[in-house]
């Protein structure tokens, strides 16, 4: 598919974890934006029902790099089992150039 992109849906609990994934992702070029927002969560967790704030880590990257940046996350994130959602989402021809300038 022309001018492919690969989005990763990635929930985080807290603005220090995002921080880390991010810089991680960036320093070895596995991603070239990184976008978050706050969310509330509802999910079973051994047993009981639990809430928790957490943030959205939106993930732009290329298809060729997203096994590379799901390494990443899963290395340096916090949860026991943490969701990476993958997406396939079409961007514009000068975005997609741009994307694959910095991210070598």
């Amino acid at each position: 598919m022309k001018n492919e992109i690969a989005l990763l849906y990635v929930p985080c609990p807290d603005a220090k974890i995002v921080r880390k994934i991010s810089l991680k992702l960036l320093q070895s070029k596995a991603a070239a934006c990184l976008q978050s927002f706050p969310t509330n969560s509802m999910y079973p967790w051994k047993g009981k029902s639990e809430q928790a704030k957490e943030l959205i880590l939106i993930v732009k990257t290329l298809p060729k790099k997203s096994n590379v940046a799901k390494s990443i996350i899963k290395e340096n994130h916090s949860y026991d089992i943490p969701c990476i959602m993958q997406f396939k989402a079409r961007v514009n021809k000068e975005y997609y150039n741009w994307m694959k300038e910095v991210m070598g």
